[in-house]
Formats: C-alpha cells, structure tokens, sequence
C-alpha cells in the first residue's frame, strides 16, 4: 500500500509573493515585447520613409537623364544608358547599388559580392514585375541590411532594374540600447514595487502569522488540557484600524475569554479531584473510625461470652467499655447526620447571644466542675443575630466542650463577646498543650484529630469542630483558630449584628 502523501503547507505570504513574481515576469515580458515590437516598427517606418525618398530622388535623377538621351531605343542602348546612370547615382550617393536589365541580367555592380544569389530574393521578383519593393536582412553580428529594388522606366516602358544596399545597423543598434535601457528601467521599477508592494504584505501578514502562531499554540495546550501563561504573552494584537486590526481586537477578547473559561474549567475540574480525594478520605476515616468502636465492642462481648460467667470483674469491665464505646458510636452516627443535614435558613429567629452562652455555660458547669475549671464570662448585653438557636447552642457546647476536654485542669477558660463594626465577636479561651501550626490548617477538617489516641480516650468523633464550622456557614458567620502551639487557644466566631431601630434588653 502507498503511504498517503503529506499535504505540502504553503504559507499566504510566500503565495503572494510567487503570484507577484509571476505576476511582474509576465507583465515585464509582455511590455518589453510592445516596446521592442514598437521600436521594430518605428526603425521599419523609418527605412520605409527613407526608401521612399530615395526612389523619389532616383526618380527624378531618371527623368533628367532620359530628357538628355538622344540614343536608340534598343537594348544595347539601354543598357550603356543604364550603365551611366547607376555610375552617376553611385558618384551622387555613395551608396552600393547595381543594374540589371529587365531580364535581370546584371550591366553592373558596384561591388562584386553585392547581391549574391538575387533571383532569390523577394524584393528582385518584384522589380521584375514592374513593381518597387525591398527586404531586410538581419545579420548574426546585429547589423542590419536593407536591399531596395525598384524598376526604371521609359514612357512607362521598363527598360531596367536598379538595386541599393542600405546599411541600417547603426539603426538597429540604436533600437536595442534603447530597448535594452527600457527593460532596466521596468526591471528596476518592477523591483522597487515589488519590494514595496513585499514590505506592505509582511506587515499585512504579521498580525494574521501572529494569530496564526497563537492559536496552534492554544490548540496544542487545550489538546494537553493545559493552559501556557506565557500564551497571553505571545500575542501582542494589532492596533490598526483596518479589518486586520477589528479581527485582532476581536481575537484578544475571545482569546481572554478562552483563556480565562478554561482556567476556571481546570480551577473547577483541580476542586473536584480535591472533593473526590477528600471524599474517599472521608469514607475511608469514617469506616476506620466506625470500625473501632465495633472491633471494641466485639472484642468484648465475646471475651464476656466466653468468661464473663468466671470473672465478674471482666464482666464489669466489659459491659462499661461496651456501653462507652456504644455511646461513641451513637455520638458519631448523631454527628455524621448533622453534617449531612442540607437544610438551611429555616426558621431563622433572634438569638440574644449573652442569654443562650449563660444557659450552655450553665449546663457544662458539672463536667468543668470535674475538671476543676472555672469559666470566666465577659459579654456585652444586648448582642442580637439572626439565626437556627438551637444550631448556634450545638456550636458552643461542641467548643466549649473542647475547651474543658483538651484544657489544663485548674484552669480559667474565657469567653468574650462584644459587638464591633456591625459584626458581633465571640472569642472562647483555653489553656492547654495549643496547637501547632501545622495542624491548625487541618483542625476543620471531618475526622481529624491532632492527637487520635488522646482524642478517643477522651471521647471525640473528630467531627464537632467540622460540624460548627458548616453550622457557621449556614448563617454567613465565620470561624478560626489561633494558637501560641504551647499553652493558649483561641476560638474566634464572628456574626453578623442584627440591627433594630428599638429593643429591649433581655
């Protein structure tokens, strides 16, 4: 089989200049071929104008030799008569020329060489028909020749050929320097167009070669699903203001625009591999974390199986590590389904935020008791936003629970909230081991946990930071983390302060 051939890829420019050169040979060629053809003419006219005269003169040189012949009218005496009038216009003229009766029998040459083999010369077979005529011999040197023949006459009886040989090279010679001038000159001036009409074409071209260029470029990136910054830079557009300069400035915008949709399409299609990612690190932490309780709970209910009957303290310790484990597990399962509850902004009433932190530090005042902590409360009254109450109390158990839990024991853990700039401030303080830089960019995150061992004796999902920080977002409030990594942490939650003309202090 043949291979199919590779379609050979002819650039506009290069079209355009061979078209133009093609263009400029034949047009060269076609106007020098009329200048020669008129120069040719003109030499023509000018030996015709020129044989004219000199038969006229001949003419009359004739008649005022016949108005002094006083001889027979015989052949013998025609062609002595013949004979002196050829020696005559030779004296007068100086111009080679023979005699010829009207047979065309040579009388007389004034060279011998001078018309060799005339029988066959067209100008001689008029002459013989009473007829002027003549021919042009061109030679291989560039000379030119003119051999003219006409018939000599007695009371319109002919008695006689003359023939001249008129040198015209000179003529000829004159006719191809010009000729040869004229065709430098439109050589030159084809040149000088040429390389204006070229000059005008690369900079027509530039911009389309540019756009050219360009473009297989951005082919050849979305072909990789890329996308080269430096394309942006390669392509400088055109401020013309020509059609080539509207159809850059449209190609720039649609360019930007590309450009642009296909970054947002790899921004997009960059986060939904990150969602995916996370999303099977979620299930796979999810299943590990559900695992564990069970694998617990397992463990122990077939050791109380197998012995629980013989040894009432492993009976013991079975069922409390069931039970804590079963608690951890409902706790998980209550928290995963909070995370997947999409409703949102339903019901939104006033929440008086210095009435509902009291009534959550209240009810977490028992297990900061055991542990020895006091909470210190500084709130500024009549702090107000809009909101789900019962989703904003779940975000202070879940933290302030993580204070009491990750805090030092003896320790003050403190609350500020006050309003500033329209946002309402709630920052919760702890003293404990803090947390450190690296963890602090994951601490939101499902399932994670800083320390996973000490996490699970105490209790955590790894879910409530998670939890409050989707909470937060619902109701377009923010939350973030700062830690010294050694001891102090600081939770910091920010709302939106809901405006009222008038109100009354709760």
């Amino acid at each position: 089989m043949f291979r199919k051939m590779r379609k050979i890829r002819i650039g506009i420019r290069l079209k355009i200049t061979l078209s133009l050169v093609i263009l400029f040979i034949t047009s060269g060629t076609f106007l020098y071929c009329i200048i020669s053809r008129q120069i040719d003419s003109n030499i023509q006219t000018q030996i015709t104008k020129d044989l004219q005269e000199l038969k006229t003169n001949t003419e009359v040189y004739v008649r005022q030799t016949l108005i002094m012949y006083k001889g027979n009218n015989d052949e013998d005496s025609y062609k002595k008569l013949i004979y002196n009038i050829v020696q005559e216009l030779y004296t007068d003229l100086r111009q080679d020329l023979a005699a010829y009766t009207k047979e065309g029998e040579v009388v007389l040459s004034t060279k011998k060489t001078l018309f060799q083999n005339e029988r066959k010369d067209q100008d001689f077979q008029y002459a013989l028909k009473n007829k002027s005529a003549y021919s042009m011999k061109y030679l291989p040197d560039g000379g030119l020749t003119v051999v003219f023949s006409m018939p000599i006459q007695i009371e319109k009886k002919e008695i006689g050929i003359i023939r001249y040989q008129l040198d015209y090279t000179e003529l000829r010679q004159q006719g191809s320097r010009t000729a040869q001038m004229i065709l430098k000159v439109i050589i030159i001036v084809f040149a000088v167009i040429f390389l204006l009409i070229y000059c005008v074409i690369t900079q027509f071209i530039k911009p389309i070669r540019q756009l050219t260029q360009t473009s297989n470029l951005v082919a050849e990136n979305l072909m990789n699903n890329r996308i080269n910054e430096n394309i942006l830079t390669t392509w400088t557009g055109s401020e013309r203001g020509d059609e080539i300069g509207e159809l850059s400035k449209n190609y720039s915008i649609m360019l930007d625009t590309v450009i642009t949709q296909f970054q947002k399409m790899q921004q997009d299609q960059d986060r939904i591999l990150k969602l995916m990612n996370t999303k099977q690190e979620f299930y796979n932490n999810v299943t590990h974390e559900l695992k564990t309780p069970l694998t617990t709970i397992s463990g122990f209910a077939q050791l109380i199986k197998e012995n629980g009957r013989e040894d009432e303290e492993l009976l013991q310790k079975g069922i409390d590590h069931i039970m804590h484990e079963s608690t951890r597990l409902h706790q998980m399962v209550l928290q995963l389904l909070e995370m997947s509850d999409s409703t949102t902004k339903q019901n939104l009433t006033t929440i008086y935020l210095e009435r509902l932190i009291r009534s959550v530090v209240e009810a977490m005042k028992i297990k900061a008791n055991r542990y020895n902590n006091e909470i210190v409360l500084h709130l500024e009254k009549g702090l107000r936003i809009q909101g789900q109450e019962a989703k904003i109390r779940q975000v202070f158990i879940n933290l302030i629970d993580n204070a009491i839990k990750y805090g030092m024991p003896r320790e003050e853990i403190v609350i500020h909230a006050y309003c500033k700039e329209g946002y309402v401030w709630v920052l919760i303080t702890n003293k404990g081991e803090g947390i450190a830089k690296e963890h602090i960019m994951h601490i939101f995150e499902p399932l994670y946990r800083v320390d996973k061992k000490e996490a699970r004796e105490k209790g955590s999902t790894g879910l409530g930071l998670s939890i409050c920080q989707k909470i937060m977002k619902e109701h377009n409030a923010e939350i973030q983390v700062s830690s010294d990594g050694k001891q102090e942490t600081t939770f910091t939650l920010r709302f939106v302060f809901e405006e009222r003309k008038s109100h009354e202090n709760k």
